[in-house]
């Protein structure tokens, strides 16, 4: 998921979590650093048989310390050789956290 790490689950379990922290969690501060890159900045693509064509993708980064954060929206300002993001990151829960470790 995170870099060229490719996962899948049908975990309804999981996806409801994503989604229930998006919807009820509060946003936080997070100063992201000058190295922000692929390796720790990522999109988490959810879709269903239900709604079909339809895909909602928010955004996760993953501090290099270790916390986990979801950002339903999420948006680049390129300027004079640099790029600012900007979202409303929320920290993920502990089990989506676990989700990411797993092989």
């Amino acid at each position: 998921m995170i870099h060229a790490d490719h996962k899948r689950t049908a975990d309804s379990t999981l996806v409801a979590d994503v989604v229930r922290t998006l919807r009820e969690g509060a946003p936080v501060s997070v100063s992201l650093p000058a190295s922000v890159n692929s390796t720790n900045l990522a999109r988490l693509n959810l879709y269903s048989d239900a709604l079909p064509g339809l895909m909602f993708c928010p955004a996760v980064y993953r501090d290099t310390a270790g916390p986990v954060y979801l950002a339903e929206s999420f948006g680049v300002e390129y300027g004079n050789r640099t790029e600012t993001i900007h979202a409303q990151w929320i920290p993920a829960t502990e089990s989506f956290r676990q989700w990411l470790k797993t092989p």
